[in-house]
C-alpha cells in the first residue's frame, strides 16, 4: 500500500521533530507517551497543506484534527519494514520550517485553526474561536499559529462551484447503492447490517445536509473515503462464513468518527444511538 509506504517516508522525515531513534523508540512512545501521538496526528494533518496529499479522514477531537485511520497505520506491527516511497510534491522543507522549534499547543493550535476555518479570517474572531474551543491553549500561541499560517500561505484557493458539488453527490449515492447491492447479497447477520446500515446513515446524512459549499466537499470526501474502505473489504471476502466472523472494530470507530462530525459539528443528523435520531429517515 502505497499510502503506508508514504507515511513511513513522512515519519522517517520527521523523525527529529517528534522526536525519536528508531522502530523500537518510535513504537514505545506510540504506547506510552499521549503528546507524541497527538504530535504525530497534527504533523500529518499539517502535511496536507505541504504537498502530501495524504488519504486519511481526520475529525475534530479533543486535541485537534485526529484520524482513526492514521491510528491504525501507524500502529501496524513492523510498520517501518514497509519500504519508504517518497512523496511527490511534498513540501518537506516547509513543514520543517513551519514546525522546527514549535512546541506541541502551537502545532496543535495550528492544525485546529486550519480544520476549522479553511479560509482566512481576521485574527481576533480566531483567537476568541479557537480560545473558547480549547481553553488550554493561550490566546498568545493561538495569535502566534495564526499569523504563521498566513505568513506561509497556507489557506487553499478553493475553487467548486455548486453544480459540481450535485454531480459527486449523484456519484457517491450511485456508490452507495452499488456496494449495498454487493453486500445485500449475503445473508443478514450483524457484520452485513453493520456495513448496510452505515452505508445508509451516510446516505442520509448527505440527503438531508445543507451545507455550504466547502463543507459540503468535506462531507463528501469523507464518504468516499468509506466507501473506498468498504469496497477494499469486500473484495478480501473469500466467503459468507468469513465475513460472518470478520473483526469490523476498525470499521466501526470509523464510521463513529463521521456520526461525530455529521452531528457534532455540522448538526446535520443525531447519532443513530441519541434517543433524539428520528428513525424515519431510514425509511
Amino acid at each position: 500500500m502505497s499510502e503506508i509506504n508514504n507515511l513511513v517516508y513522512f515519519l522517517n522525515s520527521v523523525k527529529d521533530l517528534l522526536p525519536f531513534m528508531d522502530e523500537s523508540d518510535f513504537r514505545k512512545k506510540i504506547s506510552e507517551n499521549k503528546d507524541f501521538r497527538i504530535k504525530v496526528q497534527k504533523l500529518v494533518y499539517l502535511s496536507k497543506y505541504f504537498g502530501w496529499n495524504n488519504p486519511f479522514i481526520f475529525t475534530l477531537a479533543e486535541r485537534g484534527p485526529y484520524s482513526v485511520e492514521l491510528k491504525q497505520s501507524y500502529s501496524m506491527p513492523n510498520l517501518f519494514d514497509n519500504v519508504p516511497e517518497k512523496i511527490d510534491g511534498f513540501d518537506l522543507s516547509g513543514i520543517r520550517n513551519f514546525t522546527t522549534n514549535k512546541n506541541l499547543l502551537f502545532i496543535e493550535a495550528s492544525a485546529t485553526i486550519l480544520y476549522e476555518f479553511k479560509d482566512n479570517i481576521s485574527e481576533n474572531d480566531c483567537i476568541t474561536s479557537i480560545h473558547t474551543l480549547k481553553n488550554h491553549i493561550t490566546p498568545e500561541i493561538i495569535s502566534e499559529a495564526y499569523k504563521t499560517i498566513g505568513n506561509f500561505k497556507l489557506y487553499p484557493e478553493f475553487f467548486i462551484s455548486a453544480d459540481e458539488i450535485d454531480v459527486l453527490k449523484k456519484q457517491v449515492n450511485t456508490k452507495i447503492k452499488e456496494l449495498t447491492k454487493d453486500f445485500e447479497k449475503f445473508k443478514p447477520f450483524t457484520n452485513q447490517i453493520i456495513v448496510t446500515g452505515t452505508m445508509d446513515y451516510m446516505r442520509i446524512a448527505l440527503r438531508e445536509s445543507d451545507l455550504n459549499l466547502k463543507s459540503s466537499y468535506e462531507l463528501i470526501l469523507f464518504i468516499e473515503r468509506y466507501l473506498t474502505i468498504i469496497e477494499q473489504l469486500f473484495n478480501q471476502i473469500v466467503s459468507e462464513e468469513e465475513f460472518i466472523y470478520m473483526d469490523l472494530d476498525y470499521l466501526e470507530e470509523i464510521f463513529n468518527q463521521f456520526q461525530d462530525f455529521v452531528s457534532k459539528e455540522h448538526n446535520i443528523i443525531k447519532r443513530i444511538d441519541d434517543e433524539e435520531f428520528d428513525e424515519t429517515l431510514f425509511y
